[in-house]
Parts: C-alpha cells; structure tokens; sequence
C-alpha cells in the first residue's frame, strides 16, 4: 500500500485519490501542495523550537509566566 504524501492515508490507488480527494490536476499543483506541507511542517519545528527555549527561560525564572504567554501569542500573531 502507498501512502498519501498530503494526508497521511494509505491507499492502493494513491493517484485516484489525488485526483479526487486533493483535486490535484497536474505534476505543477502537485509539487506545490508537498511544497506547502513542507512549509507548514518547517512552521511546527520553529514553534516547538521557541516554546522550548521559553521553557527553559521560565524554569530558569528568565521570564515571568505572563511574558512566556505574551511571547507565544506574538510568535503566533507574527506568523499569521
């Protein structure tokens, strides 16, 4: 069985399912859907990154707790 590069199903046939499931028409729309996972999977290991390094400041007593929530709510501003 194959598994769907975008949503992480496995399949037996990955090319029906992304035409129908994912709309995916060509290699073009293709390549970029896996460009924008890769993208957002990018995203999620900065953010769990920063919360660690933020973690370790407030345990170390670097940061209140208020900052480590402002701090988190502007990372999250910023990336939107």
């Amino acid at each position: 069985m194959k598994v769907c590069p975008l949503c992480k199903r496995q399949l037996e046939d990955l090319l029906k399912h992304l035409v129908i499931v994912h709309e995916i028409e060509d290699a073009d729309q293709f390549s970029k859907e896996i460009e924008k996972l890769e993208a957002n999977e990018e995203r999620k290991r900065e953010f769990a990154a920063y919360v660690m390094q933020l973690q370790q400041q407030r345990t170390k007593g670097l940061i209140s707790a208020e900052e480590y929530r402002a701090k988190i709510a502007n990372w999250t501003k910023d990336q939107q």
